[in-house]
């Protein structure tokens, strides 16, 4: 079994987000908000089985939605950010820094 990491990181301001893993609805935020000093708006930890993972990710409160196909293997790390191209999504096998 597998950790899937998600840190919800820049651009969000009071968004609505869901996030599906597998078709099942993980996390849901009304409300979700970056704190400028630090980068970070909300983090969630979801067990997911090893090997591939779809992961569906709706910000209905901006009309953008993504869906991403990755690897999951112990401990892996999603992070999800709102910039001028729209929703951006980074994985990595280490945890983000955040100051």
């Amino acid at each position: 079994m597998a950790t899937l990491n998600i840190d919800l990181q820049e651009g969000f301001t009071k968004d609505e987000i869901r996030i599906e893993v597998n078709g099942r609805e993980v996390y849901h935020n009304s409300c979700a908000t970056t704190q400028l000093l630090v980068g970070l708006a909300d983090s969630a930890r979801v067990p997911v089985p090893d090997g591939p993972t779809t992961i569906k990710i709706a910000v209905p409160s901006r009309g953008l939605s993504r869906t991403e196909a990755i690897q999951a293997t112990g401990d892996t790390y999603l992070g999800i950010s709102i910039d001028g191209r729209g929703l951006q999504t980074h994985t990595s096998g280490t945890p983000f820094g955040y100051a």
